[in-house]
C-alpha cells in the first residue's frame, strides 16, 4: 500500500478479490430508493481504488439525501463557503503597499 498507513475499510467488504460497498441507508434514502442497504461492486481489487470509489458514492449518497430533505449537502456547504472567502479576500486585497496589485 502507497500510503504507508492502514486502509480505512469502513463500508467496504471483500468478496473474493473484489471489494464492495455496504452500507446501511438512512430512512429517507432507503424510503426513496427502496432498499434498507446499499451493496454495491467497486469491480476492483485494489483497495486504493475501491476507497475512491466508496467515497465518491458515499458523497453522491450524502448529496442526494439532503437534497431530498431540501437542505445543502455538506459539499454543497463547502463550496458555498470557499466562494465566500474568496469573494472577502478579493474585497480586502490591499490597494496600496506590498502585495498591491498595481
Amino acid at each position: 500500500m502507497a500510503r504507508g498507513k492502514p486502509a480505512d475499510t469502513r463500508s467496504l467488504r471483500q468478496r473474493g478479490n473484489i471489494w464492495f460497498i455496504q452500507k446501511r441507508l438512512s430512512p429517507t434514502l432507503s424510503k426513496h430508493l427502496g432498499k434498507k442497504i446499499l451493496q454495491q461492486s467497486t469491480q476492483t481489487g485494489d483497495l486504493d481504488e475501491a476507497c475512491r470509489i466508496r467515497d465518491r458514492v458515499l458523497a453522491d449518497l450524502g448529496d442526494l439525501e439532503a437534497q431530498l430533505k431540501g437542505e445543502a449537502s455538506q459539499r454543497q456547504q463547502r463550496r458555498m463557503f470557499l466562494q465566500a472567502r474568496d469573494q472577502l479576500r478579493v474585497k480586502w486585497t490591499p490597494k496600496f503597499g506590498p502585495g498591491a496589485k498595481l
